[in-house]
């Protein structure tokens, strides 16, 4: 017969083994899913290889009506404006360009005539790379955007003929009063008047469209070799209220690619949520105070999600977010706090109103796209062996960081990112204080520490060590007995 005293002893083993189970399941359960919580910093490390510049080009022959002066108007309108004065002949004509410049508008007609030019503009987005062998995901509007939109670029573009009209103009001007010139405010007034009486009255003769990548650049300073990449468009939905999806293709092997996550729910997307936006504004690309080499790195902003929307009569979900979204972000990266894309940048609503009010296209979106593509995202070797090179960085593991960093700026010359990195490391430059868990098993990314499952490995070790002692107790009791 069994004392009381070894009965509560196999009591308390039968309980902490059912502890241990629970505790097992719940540490395999953390350990499956992979993915912790990465810092800002992280997530820009990590998506930068594989975000680029998507660059659509259109060109177009266009045809353009021409304009003369109503010189018989403009004359009896600036006499009624100097009626009752005595005016010099200089003064005469000073007021006959003066009345015209006040108004251009007014007094150029159509003459019947045509003049056709050839013109090309250029737009930019941002898209990012999903597979090794370069399927890149991006909005529909910025490689094939609206006809309407892609028309008014085009004239806008014609310039030559703007500055020719313009110079013709100063010359008469010059001619009739010597000395005397256009100032910038008329001639700015003048250049806009003539770009918008050619959108109305341009007819197309011919366009075209091509999408190019910038896959990253050499050199530095003024010296920059850009790398560019053409794209084919492989599906493509409509703008917004339409699903604002574009999957390209462009030709290669072992590009930096980015994890997608398998849908809203799977990237843990819902209200107050971290998010994160990477991508080129245009507003910078364009800005030649700026230097090139800093244009050509993509800019992070960071907000929460604020909500999820049902856009349209298909109700695609739209996720609403306060990180900031410049014209040139559309189609770059929406990643969450593990460093997977949950969507793409898309589109803002303006307004007096509103503020800060930005959506995203949800990966649910294009994981449907990719599937009736039958792509499947994969990770490439460039970015595992990138990744590997993180996690040593991030350990402070310096001579193995660099080591794998240097191979790779070797095989990639083009990646700036890299090699910014083999600058940082090669010029001792302080490490960061982040230490990060070695990469799960699956190929996933090496992840920043969860201390959740930090702590639960602790009091996993701990209850190993009391169940051992707890048996041991037991085993000595029992034996004491017999």
């Amino acid at each position: 017969m069994l004392t009381t005293e070894v009965r509560n002893m196999r009591r308390l083993l039968v309980t902490m083994t059912i502890l241990l189970a629970g505790l097992t399941f719940a540490c395999r359960h953390t350990s499956q899913t992979g993915y912790s919580k990465l810092s800002a910093v992280q997530v820009a490390d990590r998506a930068k290889p594989a975000t680029l510049n998507v660059i659509t080009e259109f060109s177009a022959t266009v045809e353009v009506a021409d304009f003369d002066v109503d010189i018989n108007r403009l004359k009896a309108d600036s006499q009624r404006r100097t009626a009752g004065t005595n005016p010099t002949p200089q003064q005469a004509v000073s007021n006959i360009y003066s009345t015209l410049l006040a108004d251009p508008g007014t007094y150029l007609v159509p003459n019947g005539k045509t003049r056709t030019v050839k013109t090309k503009a250029k737009s930019l987005g941002t898209g990012l790379v999903i597979t090794p062998d370069g399927y890149v995901v991006t909005n529909a509007h910025v490689v094939s955007p609206d006809e309407d939109e892609a028309k008014a670029a085009l004239v806008s573009s014609i310039k030559n003929l703007v500055d020719q009209d313009t110079a013709e103009l100063e010359k008469g001007l010059s001619a009739a009063l010597p000395g005397t010139t256009l100032s910038d405010e008329d001639k700015e007034r003048f250049q806009k008047l003539l770009v918008a009486r050619h959108a109305k009255t341009a007819h197309f003769v011919e366009m075209n469209n091509s999408v190019f990548v910038v896959t990253g650049y050499t050199g530095s300073g003024d010296d920059v070799d850009v790398r560019t990449k053409p794209c084919k468009i492989q599906k493509v939905g409509k703008p917004t209220p339409g699903k604002d999806v574009a999957i390209c293709k462009m030709e290669g092997t072992d590009f930096a690619t980015i994890p997608l996550a398998a849908g809203l729910d799977d990237g843990s997307v819902r209200t107050g949520a971290d998010l994160f936006v990477i991508g080129f504004p245009g507003v910078l690309a364009f800005d030649s105070s700026i230097s090139l080499p800093t244009r050509l790195e993509p800019t992070l902003t960071a907000g929460h999600v604020g909500g999820i929307k049902e856009i349209g009569d298909e109700k695609w979900k739209a996720i609403q977010t306060d990180a900031s979204i410049s014209p040139g972000n559309s189609g770059g990266p929406a990643l969450n706090d593990t460093g997977r894309v949950v969507g793409l940048a898309t589109f803002t609503v303006d307004g007096e109103r509103t503020q800060n009010l930005n959506f995203v296209v949800s990966v649910d979106v294009v994981q449907e796209f990719l599937r009736d593509l039958n792509v499947t995202p994969k990770q490439s070797l460039f970015t595992t062996k990138y990744l590997q090179a993180l996690d040593a960085y991030e350990r402070r593991d310096t001579r193995r960081a660099l080591a794998i960093f240097q191979g790779l700026s070797a095989e990639h010359p083009e990646s700036s990112v890299v090699r910014d990195f083999v600058r940082r490391l090669s010029n001792g430059q302080p490490l960061p204080a982040v230490v990060v868990s070695p990469a799960p098993s699956g190929g996933g990314p090496p992840q920043a520490p969860d201390r959740k499952s930090g702590s639960a490995k602790i009091v996993f070790i701990l209850i190993v060590g009391l169940l051992a002692i707890i048996i041991a107790v037991v085993i000595l009791a029992n034996r004491s007995n017999n």
